[in-house]
C-alpha cells in the first residue's frame, strides 16, 4: 500500500510531459532494453560493421591501363597493337594492409565492448539511483504524516490553553517546510525517470520493480586488477596494436612496386597516311610482353611516415602507462570506499534503524501525554528521520560504488 501511495505521489510530481503510468520493470529488462534500442551502441556495432567490410580493400591494385598504339611506319607487331599494363603493390604490402585493418576492424570490436558496459553501467546505476530516490520519497511522506499529526496535536493544546502560539506555529512551520521538501524530491525522481527513459530510448516511463531499496549482495572486490583485461585496458591495447601495424604498413613504402604488361596485335589497315606497305603478322596476334619494377629513389618521405608512425606507438604505450596508474588508483579509492560503506550499513542495519524507530515511537506517546515539550518532540523527529535518510544514503552510495568497481573491470 506504501508504495502505492508513494507511486500517486510520484506521479503527479512529475511534469506534464512525463506524468504516465511507469512501466515496472526489472534491471534485467531494463539492460535488455537498453542494449535493443540505445542509439550509441547500435553506432558502435554499424562502426565493427564497418570496419569489417573495409577489410576487403586491402587487395587494392590500381586501375588497369589499356591503350591503343598505331604507327605509320610499320605493320604487324608491337607498335600496332593494343596494350595492357597492370601495376601491382609489393606482395608483402597487402599483407601488411590486411593485418592492418583487421586490426582495425578489432580495435572497434573492443570499443563497442566498452560501449555495452558503458551503457550497462549507466542503466543500473539509474536504476538504483532511482530505487533510492522513490525511498527517500516515502521518508520524506512519512515526515509529513508524523508532521501535520504533530501541528494538529499542537494545535489542540494551543486552543486548550495547554500551549503556547509559538508551539503550534513552529510546528506548523516544520510541516510546511517538510511540504517544500517532499515536493522537490518528487520532482527530483521525476528527472531520474526521464534519465532512464532517455538511456533506454523509449517512449514510456519506467519505474524499479523492486518495493525498496538494498545493498547489492554478493559481491567482495578483489584486492587489485589486471588492467590489460578491463574495456579501458583492451581498447587501448588495441590502439597500440593498431599504431604497430601502421607502422608495419608504413615500412612497406620503401618496397618497389611492380608492372607487368602484355600486346596483342591490333593493325588498322585502313589508317594508312602514307600508303606504304603494312601486313598483319600472320603468326598469332600475341606480339610481346613486359615486366617493370619501380623503385623508390628518395626515401626522405617515407622515413618520415615511419618515424612518426614509430613515435605513434610510443605514444599509445604512455597512455597505457597513464590509464593503467589513473585505473589502479580509482580501484583502490573506490575499494576503501566499499569497505566504509559496508561498515556504516552493518551499524545501520543492526543498531541505527532500530534505535531510530524507536525515538519516534517514544516521542510521540510522551509528547501527546504532555511529557515533553515541541522543541524537544521535534528533534526527536528530525534525528529519527535524519538517520533513516543517512541509511539510505549509504546503501545508495555502497550500491553506486559496487557499480564503479564492476564497470572498471567490465563485470556489469
Amino acid at each position: 500500500m506504501r508504495y502505492i501511495i508513494i507511486s500517486i505521489l510520484i506521479v503527479a510530481g512529475m511534469p506534464l510531459s512525463a506524468q504516465q503510468t511507469p512501466l515496472k520493470l526489472s534491471l534485467k529488462d531494463c539492460i535488455d532494453i537498453a542494449l535493443t534500442h540505445n542509439l550509441s551502441y547500435k553506432s558502435a556495432e554499424m562502426s565493427v560493421n564497418q570496419s569489417r567490410l573495409m577489410e576487403g580493400t586491402s587487395f587494392d591494385v590500381p586501375q588497369t591501363m589499356i591503350s591503343l598504339v598505331q604507327t605509320t611506319t610499320d605493320g604487324g607487331g608491337p607498335d600496332n597493337g593494343l596494350k595492357f599494363s597492370q601495376e601491382f603493390d609489393f606482395p608483402t604490402m597487402y599483407i601488411a594492409k590486411h593485418k592492418y585493418l583487421k586490426s582495425e576492424t578489432e580495435l572497434e570490436r573492443r570499443k563497442a565492448e566498452m560501449t555495452k558496459n558503458d551503457i550497462i553501467s549507466e542503466v543500473c546505476s539509474l536504476y538504483y539511483s532511482l530505487i533510492y530516490s522513490r525511498d527517500i520519497c516515502s521518508i520524506v511522506t512519512a515526515q509529513d504524516s508524523l508532521y501535520e499529526k504533530f501541528c494538529n496535536v499542537a494545535k489542540a493544546r494551543y486552543d486548550a490553553g495547554e500551549a503556547s502560539r509559538l508551539e503550534w506555529l513552529s510546528a506548523r512551520r516544520l510541516w510546511n517546510e517538510n511540504k517544500l521538501t517532499l515536493e522537490r524530491t518528487l520532482y527530483e525522481h521525476a528527472a531520474l525517470m526521464l534519465r532512464l527513459q532517455a538511456a533506454l530510448n523509449v517512449d514510456y516511463a519506467v519505474e524499479p520493480i523492486e518495493e525498496r531499496l538494498s545493498p547489492i549482495e554478493g559481491y567482495i572486490p578483489e584486492d587489485s586488477i589486471n588492467f590489460a583485461l578491463t574495456p579501458e585496458g583492451m581498447v587501448a591495447d588495441g590502439k597500440l596494436r593498431v599504431a604497430k601495424q601502421n607502422h608495419s604498413l608504413a615500412k612497406q613504402g620503401f618496397m618497389p612496386t611492380l608492372n607487368i604488361g602484355a600486346t596483342w596485335q591490333f593493325l588498322i589497315e585502313g589508317f594508312n597516311p602514307y600508303h606504304i606497305d603494312r601486313p598483319r603478322f600472320e603468326k598469332g596476334n600475341f606480339v610481346g610482353f613486359e615486366v617493370g619494377v619501380s623503385v623508390p629513389l628518395l626515401f626522405g618521405a617515407q622515413r618520415a611516415k615511419t618515424r612518426a608512425a614509430s613515435k605513434a606507438i610510443e605514444a599509445e604505450e604512455l597512455r597505457i602507462a597513464k590509464y593503467k596508474n589513473r585505473q589502479l588508483s580509482e580501484y583502490q579509492m573506490l575499494s576503501d570506499d566499499y569497505a566504509s560503506a559496508l561498515s556504516s550499513i552493518e551499524y545501520y542495519q543492526n543498531t541505527g534503524l532500530l534505535e531510530a524507530e524507536e525515538m519516534v515511537r517514544l516521542s510521540v506517546v510522551s509528547y501527546e501525554l504532555g511529557e515533553i515539550g515541541y522543541e524537544e518532540h521535534a528533534s526527536h523527529l528530525e534525528k529519527s528521520f535524519a538517520v533513516r535518510r543517512a541509511y539510505l544514503e549509504t546503501v545508495e552510495r555502497y550500491n553506486q560504488t559496487i557499480i564503479k568497481l564492476k564497470h572498471i573491470k567490465g563485470e556489469l
